[in-house]
């Protein structure tokens, strides 16, 4: 499946795509540790790997000195907006080409780093093996590279996955409850159908993705990102208990991956009584399957706070 393009509210699908990493980003880094006293800054995503567009974000984990008083990590990010300025004039104005940079970054700790780093799924342990490392001392970069440590897994990846799933569940119940349009298809005075199903696609999409997401984190599994269709595809490599045959339409609700910007949805839900009735057999089956595998009942935990354990 190809990837969802999405583009900012209100503005216009970029149409440049750039295969190469940004070369203005990894300049910022460099600057970064050169100017600071980050102990190293780790760029990754689009902008790292190539495939980065005006709007994407500027994904960057900075790791600040021994300390961790506020006045440390605003003294990082005040040389931070002055180098994004630097390597991207103008980006404060809405309507940069650059303004995409705002947004991505993170100032942590050395422990902070440390602890999300040794998962498997977390955004830093991801960052710590895929992204680009930048520090003062030549050579030191290899320390914050992932070293196979996963022991933080549970606690932070797999329980938060499992705490959205079912805060999804309820926030869907909730719905279904209080905005009957929302299965008839009869639209409220003001709501218009394509933000209805948005929303709903988007809900669905989150459902789905986070229950698959953690049941692959209690496999052990490296999840795919955002994308239902491909979860399902990794679950049934990967589990060979695993029997169901989802009867949602996964490329469909991928097109709903929410990332804080606009998707463009070429196949819009068109019966969503019928993806709901779908939707749940899936939901069902995601979460027997984790219950079986280490006794989390997702469903009870729901019925009790919607928050798990």
């Amino acid at each position: 499946m190809p990837p969802v393009r999405r583009h900012r509210t209100f503005d216009q699908m970029p149409a440049l795509v750039h295969p190469d990493p940004d070369p203005a980003a990894i300049d910022l880094c460099r600057d970064l540790v050169a100017e600071t006293d980050a102990q190293a800054v780790v760029l990754f995503g689009s902008r790292a790997t190539g495939g980065w567009d005006e709007q994407s974000d500027l994904d960057m984990i900075i790791v600040h000195g021994a300390g961790d008083g506020e006045e440390e990590r605003e003294s990082v990010l005040e040389v931070l907006w002055q180098l994004r300025e630097r390597h991207y004039p103008g980006y404060r104005d809405y309507h940069s080409p650059h303004h995409g940079v705002v947004d991505g970054q993170m100032v942590k700790t050395p422990a902070e780093y440390i602890a999300g780093r040794r998962t498997l799924n977390h955004v830093m342990a991801r960052a710590a093996r895929e992204g680009l490392i930048y520090t003062r001392d030549p050579g030191a970069e290899v320390r914050f590279r992932h070293d196979g440590d996963t022991s933080n897994e549970w606690e932070l990846v797999t329980l938060e996955r499992l705490r959205r799933a079912a805060r999804l569940h309820d926030g869907i119940r909730a719905q279904r409850t209080h905005f009957p349009w929302y299965a008839q298809g009869d639209l409220p005075e003001g709501r218009h159908r394509s933000n209805v199903h948005t929303d709903q696609g988007r809900d669905a999409h989150g459902l789905l993705w986070n229950s698959g997401a953690a049941l692959l984190s209690i496999l052990g599994v490296i999840y795919p990102r955002d994308s239902v269709a491909e979860t399902a595809g990794s679950i049934a490599r990967h589990d060979a208990g695993w029997n169901h045959r989802f009867r949602s339409d996964l490329g469909q609700i991928d097109q709903y991956s929410d990332c804080g910007c606009e998707v463009v949805v070429t196949d819009p839900i068109a019966d969503v009584p019928a993806m709901w009735r779908d939707l749940e057999i899936d939901r069902g089956a995601l979460w027997e399957r984790i219950r079986q595998l280490n006794g989390y009942d997702l469903a009870a935990c729901n019925e009790r706070s919607g928050h798990g354990p």
